[in-house]
């Protein structure tokens, strides 16, 4: 069996034939679905027989108000659905606007219009045009679901979670670079203590290099004793100052000192923010029946992280 060739010939908004379009679509139900890219969009304005009526692009957001106006007021269909794919933030713009002005969003998996791609057309190729034409036909063989806006507690959550993601990049981040430039200067110290540990963290960020630590031995200590409190033992406290005094690293450079006691200090200073978002996302995700169940099983990070994520259990 021969399979349909199908043309994917695109127009921009500009260049629409109304007059055309209006009388292909008048009284029919209309599934407007949406590629959505970072600016070149393409819409599959599709009919209830399964016909592509328009492929439409537009630049986003300059013409973005264009495409809104002319499948909301100049198409003078019975009933429309708007159909999306997660992808992203770009679309939400969209999403939101056909949400808040009454009409039915609903959205696609991805992996659905992927593993479609071959079956539609023969051709296992995947471009905006025809992943604007699938989507709409996947859409209307019910293969979606709806896609409302998320509720103000969702949002506040995740917000909440960029906040504790943008700490914790710039952690990890870091604690990598240091932990390179130890195993150049200092390779001795992740022995006795975590590379995570605060108190190697505020001693880098006090001294510097192990050099300054052997030449002010006691002040470490105290340093230490003060950070570590009764979680660090003498004999912890002991093996770093005498790994200072032989470590086989290259010895620091004023400067290299300098940048080393820079980039401690922005790990702490990561760390700590990090820690404080995270309780903040602990304490508003808690206040949630669903994700306070969760909490004893999946721990409380995670159990917040899932609920905003994938949304209440239930």
């Amino acid at each position: 069996m021969k399979m349909k060739k199908h043309s994917y010939r695109t127009q921009s908004i500009a260049s629409v034939k109304l007059e055309t379009l209006q009388a292909q679509i008048s009284g029919q139900r209309l599934v407007v679905s949406i590629d959505v890219a970072k600016a070149d969009f393409v819409a599959a304005l599709m009919t209830e027989d399964h016909q592509v009526q328009a492929l439409v692009k537009w630049h986003h957001p300059e013409e973005t108000p264009s495409f809104f106006q002319l499948v909301s007021e100049k198409l003078l269909w019975s009933s429309l659905e708007v159909a999306m794919e997660p992808s992203g933030t770009y679309g939400d713009p969209l999403r939101s606007w056909f949400n808040r002005h009454g009409y039915a969003v609903f959205r696609v998996s991805p992996k659905r219009c992927h593993d479609a791609a071959e079956v539609y057309d023969g051709v296992p190729s995947l471009h905006d045009p025809k992943a604007a034409t699938l989507i709409a036909r996947l859409h209307l063989d019910g293969l979606s679901e709806r896609w409302p806006e998320p509720d103000p507690i969702h949002r506040l959550l995740r917000a909440k979670i960029n906040t504790l993601e943008l700490f914790d990049d710039a952690f990890y981040r870091n604690l990598n670079r240091l932990e390179g430039q130890l195993g150049r200067y200092w390779p001795e110290l992740t022995v006795p203590m975590a590379l995570t540990s605060v108190t190697l963290l505020e001693l880098l960020s006090a001294f510097g290099s192990p050099a300054q630590v052997a030449a002010q031995a006691d002040q470490a200590r105290a340093l230490m004793r003060r950070v570590g409190r009764v979680w660090l033992s003498d004999e912890t406290i002991e093996q770093v100052i005498q790994s200072a005094s032989a470590t086989v690293g290259r010895p620091c450079l004023a400067v290299e000192c300098a940048s080393l006691q820079r980039l401690a200090a922005e790990t702490r200073r990561a760390q700590q923010s990090a820690k404080t978002a995270e309780q903040a996302v602990i304490d508003a995700g808690l206040q949630q029946p669903s994700i306070q169940a969760m909490a004893p099983v999946l721990g409380k990070r995670t159990a917040v992280v899932l609920g905003c994520l994938l949304g209440p259990p239930e």
